[in-house]
């Protein structure tokens, strides 16, 4: 298995803490304490939360069959989630230790939300792989090149294919692909 870098989450408070570790154990793992290693979806992954700097590091272990990131990128999403569930505390800040991900600060990558919710592209949005949006009249579904957690979306919206199964390239880190499925009507 191909371990992935450690991904850490700055200003997370510990009630935010705790509704991921309900979210983790709603997928049937069970953190206990503040630094575990844990199963999820069958993927080993370890966490490690600091109380008192409100740093949260995750790490997971990606077997060879699985598209590298995907497990991040699902993680990530459940963070995002523990985030918005508590108003209280400064905004996430996620950063990528090995800098692989793009951003101008160095690595450093503070984001919103990433859009896991089906809607229209829209830009300056974060995606994550999974992440679903209606463009040419079908449901597109993002894919994030190995290594990159997240893709905050441009200025103009790429030009979704209209076939089954085809593909655009948003940037140099995210494809959108046509799942096939048409956009529901407004009856």
């Amino acid at each position: 298995m191909q371990v992935s870098d450690p991904v850490i989450y700055n200003n997370i408070s510990p009630a935010q803490f705790e509704f991921f570790k309900n979210l983790a154990k709603g997928k049937g793992a069970s953190i206990n304490g503040n630094k575990d290693d844990v199963t999820l979806d069958l993927i080993p992954v370890g966490v490690d939360y600091n109380p008192d700097t409100k740093v949260l590091t995750l790490r997971a272990q990606e077997p060879f069959w699985i598209t590298p990131g995907a497990v991040t990128g699902a993680l990530h999403q459940m963070v995002a989630q523990a985030a918005a569930s508590n108003q209280e505390t400064k905004p996430v800040e996620a950063v990528k230790s090995s800098g692989s991900a793009r951003s101008p600060e160095g690595g450093r990558l503070p984001e919103p939300a990433p859009k896991p919710a089906l809607g229209p592209w829209t830009p300056d949005t974060v995606y994550i792989t999974g992440s679903q949006v209606y463009g040419a009249g079908y449901v597109q579904q993002a894919t994030l090149k190995p290594g990159v957690s997240s893709w905050t979306s441009g200025k103009t919206a790429p030009a979704f294919s209209g076939t089954a199964g085809g593909t655009v390239n948003e940037g140099p880190d995210m494809v959108w692909r046509n799942t096939g499925l048409a956009q529901a009507k407004a009856a």
